[in-house]
């Protein structure tokens, strides 16, 4: 009996770090991918007034990059 038992616990161990490893590659991922949308957005709108429309532009582009290299905003 103690020899299955040993299987589930070592089987429990490499699918909680297969599902770790899983989480930490794809947050890399988003991290890059969040960086490259705001310097994306920042160049294609320029500027450092207050402006509201020029937030609205710069949101509406740094959304739409995060949505082509496939993540949510």
């Amino acid at each position: 009996m103690g020899k299955p038992k040993h299987f589930f616990i070592a089987l429990l161990a490499a699918a909680s770090i297969a599902a770790l490893a899983t989480d930490a590659s794809a947050l890399g991922g988003r991290d890059a991918a969040v960086a490259k949308c705001l310097q994306t957005a920042r160049a294609e709108f320029p500027g450092t007034d207050p402006d509201p429309q020029l937030d609205r532009n710069r949101t509406s582009a740094y959304k739409a990059c995060m949505a082509r290299a496939g993540f949510p905003a």
